[in-house]
């Protein structure tokens, strides 16, 4: 869960403007466009995801039916988001529920601290 928390948050992604759904969908996008497949096992989740970010545009796509990007909810549902995408029905062990609790206590320190720049 760090090595993926800590590739978000190092990555050129403007977070906020993001939703845990869009990304992933991105993620897939990306993937089908390079005429690539997800493996079937990922040994080093932050790395891997680290580099397939670099291929994401820092925010996500203006719908066409829209002229901007629907609101982002706490950048803790991202994370939530991108690792149930790995692990479809995995029933969290008490060490993932703490993590996930510190990564968003983070992401919301994180959060607060952008919009009052």
């Amino acid at each position: 869960m760090g090595q993926l928390c800590d590739a978000l948050h190092n990555s050129h992604l403007d977070l906020p403007a993001w939703t845990g759904p869009q990304l992933v969908q991105a993620l897939n996008a990306d993937m089908k466009r390079r005429g690539c497949t997800w493996p079937d096992q990922i040994t080093s989740p932050g790395p891997f995801l680290a580099q397939r970010l670099r291929h994401l545009p820092a925010r996500p796509a203006v719908n066409a039916s829209s002229t901007s990007p629907s609101p982002a909810p706490p950048a803790a549902v991202l994370v939530d988001d991108i690792a149930a995408a790995g692990r479809p029905g995995a029933t969290p062990s008490a060490a993932r529920v703490e993590a996930q609790r510190r990564i968003r206590e983070v992401l919301s320190r994180n959060s607060r601290r952008s919009a009052r720049s």
